[in-house]
Formats: C-alpha cells, sequence, structure tokens
C-alpha cells in the first residue's frame, strides 16, 4: 500500500468504491432484466403461437414445445443467478467500502489492504459463467424454431 494514503485519500476511494458499487448494480440489473424480458417473451410467445397452429404435425409440436419450455427454464435459472451475482458484487464493494472507511479512522490512515481481490477474481469468474447461461435461451428458441417449421404441412 502506498505510504502517501492518507485518510482523506482513503475516505475518498471509499466514496469511489460505494459509487463502483451501485453502478455496477445498476448496470447489470438493467441489463439482465431487458435478457430475461425477452427471453420469456420470444419462449413464451412461440409457445402459445405453437398451440394455436392446426397445421403442424402433432410430433413436431410436442418437441418444439419441449425446446420453448427449456428456453423459459433457462431463462428463469439465469434471472436466479444473476440476481445473486449481482447482490455479491454489491455486497463485496459495500463492504470493502465500510472496510476502507472503519480502518482509516482506527488506523489514523494506516489500513491493511482494503479490498479482498481474491473474493472479486472468484466473483467474476462466476458471472463469466453465469453470463453465457443467458445464450442457451435463445438457442433452445431457434431449435423449437427449426423444428416447427420442419413439422408444417
Amino acid at each position: 500500500m502506498p505510504q502517501d494514503w492518507t485518510p482523506e485519500k482513503l475516505l475518498a476511494m471509499s466514496a469511489h468504491v460505494d459509487e463502483a458499487s451501485l453502478h455496477n448494480r445498476d448496470q447489470a440489473a438493467s441489463w439482465r432484466r431487458w435478457v430475461l424480458a425477452s427471453c420469456l417473451s420470444i419462449n413464451g410467445g412461440a409457445i402459445i403461437a405453437l398451440l394455436n397452429l392446426a397445421a403442424i404435425d402433432a410430433n413436431a409440436r410436442k418437441w418444439a414445445i419441449i425446446w420453448f419450455v427449456a428456453g423459459l427454464i433457462v431463462c428463469v435459472v439465469f434471472g436466479a443467478l444473476a440476481a445473486v451475482i449481482n447482490d455479491q458484487f454489491a455486497g463485496y464493494y459495500k463492504l470493502s467500502s465500510w472496510n476502507i472507511r472503519n480502518r482509516t479512522i482506527a488506523a489514523e490512515g494506516k489500513p491493511a489492504e482494503p479490498l479482498d481481490v481474491a473474493r472479486l477474481d472468484t466473483l467474476i469468474a462466476r458471472d463469466r459463467r453465469v453470463f453465457w447461461i443467458q445464450f442457451v435461451s435463445p438457442v433452445c428458441f431457434l431449435v423449437g424454431l427449426v423444428i416447427a417449421f420442419n413439422g408444417l404441412s
């Protein structure tokens, strides 16, 4: 840790970490809400359309609906996992900010390392794995769509 970090600099860093926490939470939540709503809409709409389409083979309809339902399930699982990851990131930033503030006040500007880098790396790795799950739902939709079109008579 640099020797010239004064309590004022560390408190400013704490405020920046608070701001980063809020920004990260808001941006990620907005993006993931949009993805979740889109995937739920396309898969749900496809199920409704197939149920009302008389000119499709019954076997193709069944398999297409299975793929669309799988897309809905994956979408909901992704939404739940993304919410957990967002909460963990926000909690990490909040704890880091609190840690910086308290150590700065208690140690008169000579805090220990304020950020748990290993925990941050773990959260980033989890977030990257969860990120890829969001693409499974559109793939399910496309597979269901191909099955449905092949079953049209």
